[in-house]
């Protein structure tokens, strides 16, 4: 019948469901600490990216996510689009310092755009649609998180045309007015 408990006596006899891609038949550990971190792997494409280069062709930029995300909100009820933008220079270098960045390349959010939803339940969806327009290897989504300033939204990362990555933010529409209100307004 149904397995309802599993008892493991060594840890070679399972491995983990979180395994990033790593598995080794051959590795008896159960957690593989080695495993790239996602985030830098997922950053790489923009690793030789000059500031310069991040800036030299945002109108394309732009209105690459934007058409994606102008896509995604005509199949998404009572969506709300946030048009997809570009940070301000001088935003960019702000936040390598306030965040004890090495590198400009770290940011994520040069061109960035959101979805304001009524509820939950079309965040999946979204993302979904990302990365079938992007592909999936282009998508990377951090998932729900709660800022520092105490709003909390939804983070997706896609890598555009030109290797550069971008920011989609989804949140419902309480949690976008919490943003506002705490000082998180970027959009």
């Amino acid at each position: 019948g149904n397995i309802e408990e599993i008892i493991v006596f060594e840890p070679t006899q399972i491995k983990s469901v979180n395994n990033r891609g790593t598995f080794d038949p051959n590795d008896p550990r159960i957690l593989n600490q080695d495993a790239a971190d996602p985030l830098q792997e997922f950053t790489s494409s923009q690793s030789e990216m000059s500031i310069d280069d991040m800036y030299a062709d945002t109108d394309v930029l732009v209105k690459e996510l934007g058409d994606a995300l102008t896509q995604i909100a005509e199949q998404v009820p009572d969506v709300i689009l946030k048009p997809a933008e570009v940070k301000k220079r001088e935003k960019i270098e702000d936040k390598v310092k306030r965040k004890n960045y090495t590198s400009h390349t770290q940011i994520t959010d040069v061109v960035r755009g959101a979805l304001v939803t009524p509820g939950l339940e079309n965040s999946g969806f979204i993302v979904e649609q990302l990365r079938e327009i992007f592909g999936a290897e282009n998508v990377l989504d951090e998932g729900w998180g709660v800022t520092p300033a105490l709003y909390m939204d939804r983070k997706v990362l896609v890598r555009l045309s030109n290797g550069m990555i971008s920011e989609v933010q989804l949140a419902t529409q309480k949690m976008w007015d919490s943003r506002s209100k705490s000082g998180g307004n970027g959009h």
